[in-house]
């Protein structure tokens, strides 16, 4: 690093006004542990290894600083509890995920014979004693708060807490990241205080559960996370549609039905595959699939729900990726899209067909609702994608830009109207 820069930035922590603590994904534990009352504090992750019903986890520590239990009375048992504290199953905040489920991390600190594995806002903060740092702030945002820095946190305290800067995914369909003007309080908590920047893909990635949570992936270069961030919503359809299956089961619906919806996870779970790599080839690995429990819910909600996610978001899908087949620069990519397109317009015509299986099962003032919810889903679509995306998707994955977009999802509507 040049001295001038060096010089800036002293000049800059000393006023209190500005402070980039760290120029890179995490900030420095070794920084934090000098402003905590901890003899040890580490950065766990815990990777589910096999199938989902292995439970077997790979864990790795990504941090740490001090010694672990370095002023405990009882070593040997301190130190036990320190190789047991993973966040594996349910502790921790996610990350990446994978077919065999998501990476959790967790602070991991030791004060005496006390061992503590922080897993959300609230625990990191009974660690850090309050947010009182540049460093303490950036963990809180870049950890349990899911946020990120492209190039390098820039923070400032202010009344009220620190004030930085950070990335987000805050829509899937289509995909769209937002740089937010963000505020990390003394007890941890995080306020959105402006968005300073939005941009889009004009990609609507297959169906989404009920529930599925807005994350951003890891990456730096747009067209790695917009791949990262596909191969995440293909993997959040394998969800849907074993969701799908087993609803359909309940209904009693034809065990055909059941069957291509089944068929459709399977092949959500390539599609996810193939995006996956291609991510990981340009350095970026997708964000975790974060989806709430399901619960029961009336026909009608059932049916609105695959009018949404299937006769709107699927079906645009299919000409999303149609044209992306034609339009990509390589034949690799081009073969990828078509494949994707072939198997999306399957599960488009399962939507419509379990549409078609509803329509006399629901009242005429249900039937209404859902042809409202439609309609809702098909302006919205119309709105999102009018917004311009970042020129680097059209030009190296054959994206269609804004006009195209929404000139297509408009086609089709009056095409499915006639």
């Amino acid at each position: 690093m040049r001295s001038p820069l060096s010089i800036a930035l002293v000049t800059s922590l000393a006023s209190g006004l500005s402070a980039c603590g760290a120029c890179g994904d995490e900030p420095r534990l070794d920084i934090i542990l000098k402003q905590v009352d901890a003899d040890f504090l580490a950065l766990r992750r815990s990777s589910p290894a096999g199938d989902s019903g292995t439970h077997s986890f790979r864990n790795r520590t990504l941090q740490a600083a001090g010694e672990p239990c370095a002023t405990a009375s009882d070593k040997e048992t301190c130190l036990a509890a320190v190789a047991d504290a993973w966040p594996r199953n349910e502790a921790g905040w996610e990350r990446d995920c994978w077919f065999s489920g998501c990476d959790r991390q967790a602070l991991v600190a030791t004060k005496g014979d006390t061992v503590v594995m922080a897993t959300d806002a609230a625990s990191i903060v009974e660690v850090f004693g309050e947010v009182d740092s540049v460093e303490k702030a950036v963990f809180l945002a870049r950890g349990p708060h899911g946020y990120y820095a492209k190039r390098c946190w820039r923070v400032k305290e202010v009344d009220g807490g620190y004030e930085m800067k950070g990335n987000i995914t805050t829509s899937d369909c289509p995909t769209t990241e937002e740089k937010h003007r963000i505020l990390i309080k003394p007890d941890g908590a995080l306020k959105k205080l402006d968005t300073l920047k939005k941009e889009k893909t004009n990609s609507c990635a297959g169906r989404r559960p009920d529930g599925l949570a807005s994350t951003s992936p890891a990456g730096r270069d747009e067209v790695g996370r917009h791949l990262a961030d596909v191969a995440r919503l293909e993997a959040a359809s394998v969800i849907a549609f074993e969701r799908l299956a087993a609803e359909l089961a309940a209904w009693r619906a034809p065990e055909a039905l059941v069957r291509r919806a089944e068929q459709a996870a399977a092949d959500e779970v390539r599609h996810a595959a193939r995006m996956q790599a291609l991510a990981e080839a340009r350095g970026a690995r997708p964000s975790a699939v974060e989806v709430a429990p399901s619960a029961p819910r009336s026909l009608v909600a059932f049916a609105i729900e695959n009018a949404v996610e299937g006769c709107v978001r699927e079906t645009y899908g299919v000409v999303d990726a149609a044209f992306r087949a034609h339009r990509a620069p390589t034949a690799e990519l081009r073969a990828v899209y078509a494949e994707i397109a072939a198997d999306e317009a399957r599960h488009a015509g399962l939507a419509w067909d379990v549409a078609a299986w509803l329509q006399g099962r629901l009242t005429p003032p249900e039937r209404t609702a859902v042809q409202e919810a439609m309609g809702a889903a098909q302006d919205e679509l119309e709105r999102a994608l009018s917004e311009p995306c970042h020129p680097s998707l059209a030009e190296q994955l054959g994206a269609p830009n804004d006009t195209e977009a929404v000139a297509m999802a408009r086609a089709l509507r009056r095409q499915l109207a006639a």
